[in-house]
């Protein structure tokens, strides 16, 4: 292919312009602009091919433009290097074939916005756009689905609180922290705030959304987005995570993580600390004798005569097997061994009933109180552990207390 020189006033001219021969299929040249947005390569050598450059697409397109012409505007879609692109090809010839000039389309201004109200209606997201008052310029399908409340038109954004937070202290509350977001917005335009409410969605019932804010200019923007399946999920999850299946009680995990907390919380109140180890007597035999679902059912009665007769803060877990732990806070010795006695009369009383079986159960107790403010849990508990073996050595169905 033989070598055209560029035109000089090429370089003069700031708009990106490319020129083509007369058949519209190879690039003759290109100044710097027209360079940056084709994506060429620095060092392309020229005249090229421009299915190369631009995309079968697009060559098509302009060789049906230069067809005996001398001047033609197109739109076309064009593969670069850097992806594809949707430019206007406005093109008059000259000496070399046709001087190209790219530039980006302009839509027209209804069908625009028709298609801005498509997508916004397609998406899986709520979105709603105002304007600088506040005032609704759109709402998609979403939006609608979850605030376009019966019976009502709302002209302005603040309509929406009070039908959103039907409780005065919950409605005060999300709307100081919203005006404290779009503040932020609105100084910072290039980020958008976030911020999650329970609200009162249209069908009546109360879900929980994440809300990001922005402003765009002078509009305000908002996109949301149901997160009540994720909440709902994760609640179980926390639940699941810290507490004992089969007896509803918190378990080992949690226990030394709430009782962490209840060892500080005495050691700043300068108060006592007691913590009790349980352990159900002859439970194997319970189990050999009567099955496994007889002694599933004796763990959960043994955990709900426990819960009923201990106080409210308390703090009862089952730490494994048939053993139990009780952390009494501000509790000394005299009142802990008080209490445990009151957990061995719970079960020593009444028989566990399991259809037709009736068991007799008993419990040993081993207990210790701090011996001074900062013990670690860790120990407190070493030394429950050592009075509950007290116990069943001296012969089960008591109460033992570490000295």
């Amino acid at each position: 292919m033989a070598t055209i020189e560029e035109p000089p006033w090429l370089r003069l001219v700031k708009a990106p312009v490319i020129i083509v021969n007369a058949a519209g299929e190879t690039l003759v040249a290109a100044n710097e602009g027209a360079r940056r947005i084709l994506a060429l390569p620095s060092r392309l050598p020229l005249p090229a091919s421009l299915v190369l450059l631009i995309g079968e697409e697009a060559v098509e397109a302009l060789e049906a433009s230069t067809r005996d012409k001398r001047e033609f505007r197109i739109v076309a879609t064009c593969r670069t290097r850097g992806g594809f692109r949707a430019l206007c090809l406005d093109g008059i010839a000259c000496d070399e074939g046709f001087a190209v000039t790219l530039g980006h389309p302009v839509p027209d201004e209804r069908a625009w916005l028709e298609s801005l109200e498509e997508v916004a209606a397609g998406l899986p997201i709520g979105l709603e756009i105002y304007d600088r008052d506040f005032r609704p310029l759109l709402c998609n399908e979403v939006s609608d689905h979850f605030f376009d409340y019966p019976d009502v038109h709302m002209d302005h954004h603040d309509d929406w609180w009070d039908l959103a937070f039907p409780d005065e202290g919950d409605r005060r509350h999300a709307f100081l922290e919203w005006h404290e977001r779009i503040a932020e917005a609105r100084a910072d335009q290039g980020r958008s705030r976030s911020a999650e409410w329970k609200v009162r969605c249209a069908d009546g019932l109360d879900r929980n959304f994440e809300f990001r804010f922005r402003f765009v200019g002078d509009l305000y923007t908002v996109v949301f987005w149901d997160v009540t399946e994720r909440r709902r999920l994760e609640e179980e999850w926390r639940e699941y995570a810290c507490t004992d299946v089969l007896t509803g009680l918190c378990n080992r995990r949690h226990f030394f993580e709430q009782g962490e907390v209840m060892r500080r919380n005495t050691d700043l109140s300068h108060e006592a600390l007691s913590l009790l180890m349980i352990d159900i007597d002859h439970f194997k035999a319970i189990n050999d004798q009567h099955g496994h679902a007889v002694g599933d059912h004796v763990l959960r009665v043994v955990a709900e005569r426990c819960s009923k007769a201990l106080r409210l803060g308390d703090l009862l877990a089952r730490i494994g097997g048939e053993e139990f732990s009780v952390l009494l806070p501000s509790t000394g010795t005299r009142e802990a061994v008080t209490i445990a006695g009151r957990l061995n009369r719970a079960l020593a009383d009444y028989p566990i009933e399991c259809g037709a079986v009736a068991v007799d159960v008993r419990i040993s107790v081993g207990g210790a109180t701090r011996t001074h403010e900062g013990e670690p849990l860790e120990s407190l508990l070493d030394r429950a552990d050592r009075a509950l073996y007290a116990a069943k050595s001296n012969g089960r169905d008591r109460v033992e207390f570490s000295g």
